[in-house]
């Protein structure tokens, strides 16, 4: 039987050989010692199954299993949340670090805030070889007690500072819906999290996020951004969601109006989201040219 504080971790991965070794040590090192990890290999042709297998053996929290080809990352990331049997989860990237006191400082912080749905501490961003880079400074009102406030925040990119990657409740986990195939997946959960209880940000730099070349962010940068990630999130001839941006808008309607909210917050919320039309309308008219090309790419194809 799993305790109250039991931890799951889901760790979706595709060739990541490089960094995995480190990422599985900082969490096995965890003082909060009552976890699982599960990872799900997308099909890697690395080193990254050897590796995998190798801590299976070492040590019996770590799960792994492989998948014979890549699905996409936004597939491969909804399949870990399947196993989130205890009391909380989280998602962790094959490249990232944390520090020892990650885990009980945001268990300490979620049990202090029973109103509270998800803990992150600050962020360290670090290099492909382990140097700090730069650290995040606090953002305000992620623990607003107005679910507005807290979807600004979110919608203000600030989700870049690691929520994504933070300590969620499993209870709040299961009435979200699934790691959708498209842009913005990050931003839609965190949304649909921010309308459901306050987060929580540990006031220690824990987490170390790295930034290296072959990121998929960074690979897929510029212009063409938002067409090559659909492509990358949604898998090999997954072809992503046409008009990404508007699309988006749509989720996120959506999301306000399933959200477990009164009249006066869901009115407060579509507020929000007129705001982020005006101050994004050049991100969605760019999805005008970016749609056409789709659309070209998979007649193309057919």
């Amino acid at each position: 039987m799993l305790s109250v504080r039991h931890v799951d971790i889901g760790l979706p991965v595709y060739n990541g050989g490089r960094y995995l070794a480190s990422a599985l040590e900082s969490l096995l090192s965890q003082t909060h010692e009552d976890l699982s990890i599960w990872i799900s290999d997308n099909g890697s042709i690395d080193d990254t199954a050897d590796i995998a297998k190798a801590f299976a053996v070492r040590d019996e929290r770590v799960h792994y299993e492989c998948h014979p080809e890549n699905r996409g990352a936004a597939w491969n990331f909804e399949h870990v949340r399947v196993f989130a049997n205890g009391a909380y989860f989280k998602w962790a990237a094959h490249d990232d670090l944390h520090e020892p006191t990650y885990l009980i400082r945001c268990i300490e912080a979620l049990e202090a805030a029973p109103d509270a749905v998800i803990a992150q501490p600050r962020t360290v961003f670090i290099d492909d070889t382990d140097q700090e880079l730069l650290r995040s400074f606090r953002v305000n009102d992620w623990d607003h007690p107005d679910p507005a406030v807290r979807l600004r925040t979110v919608l203000g990119r600030n989700h870049e500072y690691g929520f994504a990657f933070g300590l969620i409740r499993t209870e709040a986990l299961r009435e979200l819906d699934e790691y959708r195939a498209r842009y913005g997946a990050d931003e839609l959960l965190l949304s649909e999290l921010a309308l459901r209880g306050r987060f929580i940000e540990v006031d220690e730099h824990l987490f170390r996020n790295r930034l290296h070349p072959n990121r998929s962010m960074v690979q897929n940068s510029g212009l063409r951004y938002r067409l090559l990630w659909n492509d990358w999130w949604s898998g090999a001839g997954g072809g992503g969601s046409k008009f990404p941006a508007w699309r988006f808008l749509v989720d996120l309607r959506d999301i306000i109006d399933r959200a477990p909210l009164d009249d006066a917050q869901r009115r407060a919320c579509r507020r929000v989201l007129i705001e982020w039309s005006r101050n994004n309308w050049s991100r969605l008219g760019l999805d005008v040219p970016l749609g056409v090309e789709q659309i070209l790419r998979s007649r193309a194809g057919s």
